[in-house]
């Protein structure tokens, strides 16, 4: 069941590696299902991991938000991948915008489909306010949100029906450094932002990393971010499902006390800290990842 229907009739592609008891794995912005590969098949044997490409992404890159909530639509995405494959207890992991993408649904289905929640380094809240300094890019959020609001402004000039390649040639390189900043974020080793930064300086080369037939996907998502002021606490206070926390202490995307904070929220909260991680634990401790997977997993 390479693809499944939503309820707007959307086909979204859903990749689905092993056998046993069911697993869903959520990525990120910016990521899609094939990164989860390299960590789940030597796990392949004992579970069946369900891995979608989110709208917007992947191989659902073409595929169009149908709700001004962006999370929203990702939570619904997800009851309908389950209900067409028939599941009714799954374990549930997500990562960065897949980790707030199941808060969403939590706040929206009381987890009632799944058994147990592993939460990859994502703030219960994005937004910065008076009693929360935590939020996406932590104590530099109001310079990147900016750079983040000007090219939203300057994308409303467009909307989804201009071709990526149809838009000014200034533009589209602004388009391209706002992502190639926001990926940084997320890369703890100079090594690795460097090629991001080479990755994205070439138009031909980004779109291997980010594909631009739905540029204004990106836009959607960006937008929810920046504007939408989704705030988790209150639902996560209410979490009553085994959970199990994985914090990269080196995050610049999400700083580390603002995650921790969770374990407040949660008290019956496992927490895996990753001392030499940043956003993206898996890629800067792939081997302490997979054994934590597995943890999980056979907790």
């Amino acid at each position: 069941m390479p693809y499944v229907t939503a309820r707007d009739g959307a086909k979204l592609h859903v990749r689905v590696v092993g056998r046993g008891q069911p697993v869903v794995m959520l990525h990120g912005f910016a990521m899609n299902s094939n990164h989860w590969l390299p960590y789940v098949l030597p796990l392949s044997r004992r579970y069946r991991f369900i891995l979608p490409d989110m709208r917007g992404f992947g191989a659902s890159h073409r595929v169009n938000h149908n709700n001004d909530c962006i999370m929203s639509n990702y939570a619904e995405d997800l009851d309908d991948i389950l209900d067409a494959m028939d599941l009714d207890e799954v374990a549930l992991g997500g990562i960065s915008m897949g980790a707030y993408t199941s808060l969403q649904f939590h706040k929206l289905t009381g987890f009632k489909r799944v058994s147990k929640y592993l939460h990859i380094d994502q703030a219960p809240r994005a937004i910065n306010g008076q009693d929360w300094t935590h939020g996406l890019f932590g104590s530099s959020q109001s310079k990147e949100f900016e750079q983040f609001r000007q090219m939203l402004a300057r994308s409303e000039a467009y909307g989804p029906e201009t071709q990526f390649s149809d838009l000014p040639e200034d533009f589209r390189k602004d388009v391209r450094g706002a992502f190639s900043g926001f990926v940084c974020y997320a890369m703890s080793k100079r090594s690795h932002q460097w090629f991001v930064k080479g990755l994205f300086s070439s138009e031909k080369l980004a779109s291997f990393a980010l594909p631009t037939e739905n540029w204004y996907s990106y836009v959607r998502c960006m937008r929810a971010y920046v504007e939408r002021d989704y705030d988790m606490r209150q639902s996560l206070a209410e979490m009553n499902k085994p959970m199990t926390l994985m914090v990269g202490m080196q995050s610049r995307m999400y700083p580390a006390e603002g995650q921790l904070h969770i374990k407040e929220l949660v008290p019956h909260a496992r927490v895996m800290r990753f001392n030499r991680s940043g956003h993206v634990p898996f890629l800067d401790e792939p081997v302490k990842f997979v054994r934590g997977l597995k943890k999980f997993l056979d907790s």
